[in-house]
């Protein structure tokens, strides 16, 4: 009988000691990145345009409106879609930047280059503008488009009542991703040059969707936590601390 108390008693101090790793497992799980979620940031930007956003005709020293992201603190971004609405112009003589600097390094991308433009077509797309579709919905530049932007007449794209382009599209410079990692709080540029003149265009919004989670904890630090912790509840059932 004292054998079997003595069983008994050892596997009440195992579950204690499991029950209590379990606990310690479970927060640095909750600690750990992949847990994290990420949530959407919307900034649209209206005002403090330069000539009342008019771009100027012919001139590649451009046109820019620098804006200022101040979100919540820790958050690092992890997708970002641009938005645009611009009126007049021809698309094909557009050429479009946007830049972001932080103490971590500097987002860049070209978001359009003279779309339309090729070795036999130096003037482009005639069209005029990028604007809201049929459901409000803006245009937007993003890494989820299915085309490039740069040849959007080749994938029967949609116009709006203004003649503007609408829709879900790649930049024309390539994927956004110099700004994953970086912070979005801070100052973002948008530059915008009219390489062809006669005929102007007007930058009536553009805006940020920024998709950001939390910085996580690093996975080491979460690592060694875990490993003290096992260990000093090793330590204290091996001195009896569980009994």
């Amino acid at each position: 009988m004292r054998g079997l108390g003595q069983s008994s008693r050892n596997n009440n101090i195992h579950m204690k000691l499991f029950a209590k790793i379990h606990t310690v497992l479970f927060l640095g799980i909750l600690s750990c990145p992949g847990t994290l979620s990420a949530a959407i940031y919307i900034q649209n930007f209206t005002s403090d345009f330069a000539d009342n956003g008019m771009i100027p005709d012919g001139d590649y020293a451009g046109w820019q409106n620098s804006q200022v992201v101040a979100l919540e603190s820790g958050l690092r971004m992890t997708d970002l879609a641009v938005t645009l609405e611009l009126s007049g112009g021809w698309n094909g003589d557009l050429y479009v930047t946007l830049r972001h600097e932080t103490i971590a390094g500097t987002g860049f991308a070209v978001l359009l280059d003279r779309v339309g433009t090729s070795i036999t077509d130096t003037l482009g797309y005639t069209n005029t503008g990028f604007g809201l579709n049929n459901s409000l919905e803006p245009f937007r530049l993003s890494d989820l488009g299915t085309y490039s932007v740069h040849y959007y007449q080749d994938h029967a794209p949609d116009f709006n009542s203004n003649g503007q382009l609408t829709g879900l599209w790649r930049p024309d410079g390539g994927p956004l991703t110099s700004f994953q990692g970086l912070d979005p709080n801070g100052t973002w540029t948008l530059f915008v040059a009219d390489c062809n003149g006669g005929d102007v265009g007007t930058i009536n919004q553009w805006g940020l969707e920024i998709t950001a989670v939390p910085e996580p904890v690093g996975g080491a630090w979460v690592i060694s936590v875990l490993t003290l912790g096992v260990g000093l509840l090793l330590r204290r059932w091996r001195l009896g601390g569980y009994s």
